[in-house]
């Protein structure tokens, strides 16, 4: 095979040899236009070429961390079409959208023959939350200042606003007090608390 270029004021000649093999494949995915996460496609392999062949076949793009294919090779006869299995699962690291899923097949006898075809999981907007305190648990010996941290973990692949409210509480309160029997006023260890009982003097 010769190919000559020119640009109008020089020229170039390039020798090359095309080598014509007897073996070709297509692959179409269905459905093409997507599918929600957890959905099964269908990939068919069809073989172009003159003689039967095997193919492997490879998952790519983002979705293909959440997916598997039935098997991992198939044989396919001369202008015959073979079908395989996708299976896909839940994701939880993408953003609302379009997660690209392609299937590639290459021959095992010539592997510069190659197909591919895409398809693409869509994520729908999701919201949720978990929330904790840290620490768990604060334990007031005395009427004295503590605090807690409320850790509030967004689990929805969207922005979200948050409100906290206290909206029960078990045990009692105030808190049993000892029974101060001659304590000055203002040097009691609730002394300043709105829920301080009043303390005679002695």
């Amino acid at each position: 095979m010769q190919v000559d270029a020119t640009d109008g004021t020089s020229s170039t000649t390039i020798q090359g040899t095309l080598t014509v093999v007897p073996n070709g494949v297509s692959v179409s995915i269905d459905p093409w236009e997507g599918g929600a996460p957890g959905q099964t496609f269908q990939a068919n392999v069809y073989n172009a070429g003159l003689v039967d062949d095997t193919y492997d076949l490879t998952l790519a793009g983002p979705a293909a961390l959440v997916s598997t294919l039935s098997v991992p090779a198939v044989t396919v006869a001369s202008h015959s079409t073979e079908t395989v299995t996708i299976s896909t699962g839940p994701v939880s690291f993408a953003a609302p959208g379009d997660l690209p899923l392609i299937l590639v097949a290459t021959s095992q006898t010539v592997p510069s023959v190659q197909a591919s075809e895409m398809s693409r999981l869509i994520i729908p907007s999701t919201k949720g939350l978990t929330a904790s305190f840290d620490p768990a648990s604060v334990a007031l010996p005395v009427l004295v200042p503590a605090s807690a941290l409320l850790l509030v973990n967004n689990t929805g692949n969207v922005e979200g606003a948050y409100t906290a409210t206290i909206t029960e509480t078990t045990g009692r309160w105030p808190p049993a007090l000892p029974a101060w029997t001659a304590c000055p006023p203002g040097q009691c260890p609730c002394s300043g608390y709105p829920a301080c009982p009043t303390v005679p003097s002695s």
